[in-house]
């Protein structure tokens, strides 16, 4: 729980200072490094029908009211790491995944999980719902106007995926994740 915490703390000092990539010079609201644009930077997402940061930048676009996101995901350095922000499902099952959440630090969060192994999809299904319930705990400490969007969260799956939408245009930001899966 303690690194749970470490990590949450850690994304929130990041959220409020505003910090470029360092590797590539990036500005953070484009917060992907350039290797990741294509989806395909590691040897298990490169496996994935799926370009990931398609998918991500698909699901972005149907919701025109998000606020600036900031994106993490399986083609960072250290995404690991970051994925234990997201969940504590097994990363060694995971075949790729991105978070992009609020810059401002609102109830906004979108996320896609790929399983190497759909049989393991109910684990991670219920390891997001659990971060979504931590998040609901959280707003309702520091942001009470943001529960309602936090406990309206949904988390699907299809195929070998899990999402996690957290957001005001939902359904439509549901509708691009389900096609963009069917490429």
């Amino acid at each position: 729980m303690m690194k749970r915490i470490a990590i949450l703390l850690l994304l929130a000092v990041l959220l409020l200072s505003g910090c470029d990539h360092p590797s590539t010079g990036a500005s953070s609201d484009t917060a992907v490094p350039p290797e990741t644009t294509s989806g395909a930077s590691t040897e298990t997402e490169a496996a994935l029908p799926v370009s990931m940061y398609d998918l991500s930048k698909a699901m972005e676009a149907a919701d025109p009211s998000l606020p600036k996101l900031l994106r993490v995901s399986s083609s960072d350095t250290d995404a690991a790491t970051l994925f234990e922000y997201l969940s504590t499902f097994e990363y060694d099952k995971v075949a790729g995944y991105f978070l992009a959440y609020a810059a401002d630090g609102s109830a906004s969060e979108l996320a896609v999980v790929a399983v190497k192994d759909p049989a393991d999809l109910p684990a991670l299904k219920a390891s997001l719902e659990t971060h979504v319930a931590e998040r609901v705990k959280l707003y309702k400490n520091y942001a009470p106007e943001q529960v309602a969007q936090a406990e309206a969260a949904q988390v699907v799956t299809s195929d070998r995926y899990a999402a996690l939408v957290m957001c005001q245009a939902q359904d439509a930001v549901l509708a691009a994740f389900r096609q963009g899966i069917q490429k």
